[in-house]
């Protein structure tokens, strides 16, 4: 079925320490309204994809213990795809 539209409403997080070392098993919450969408850890490349995601503004929050925690907001558009990179400072 070639014909299918493929969506690619996603979201794709990274996240790094302020040396530009990635940060595994950092903790991601993803919401809208106020109300939690999605939430989960970043990979071992300190990663994260939300996908399928409905358009629109999106608040995403992390936290690592040592780490002082992020708050950014994200569009996602029609086809699309967002990527946030996180800086994340310690908290020493």
């Amino acid at each position: 079925k070639l014909d299918e539209k493929v969506e690619i409403n996603y979201m794709v997080i990274k996240i790094k320490n302020s040396n530009g070392y990635s940060i595994a098993k950092a903790e991601i919450e993803i919401s809208q309204n106020e109300k939690v969408i999605t939430e989960g850890l970043s990979n071992e490349n300190g990663e994260y994809i939300s996908k399928n995601l409905p358009l629109g503004i999106y608040q995403v929050n992390i936290w690592e213990n040592g780490y002082i925690g992020e708050e950014e907001d994200v569009e996602i558009k029609l086809d699309k795809p967002s990527t946030i990179i996180f800086m994340m400072q310690s908290k020493k």
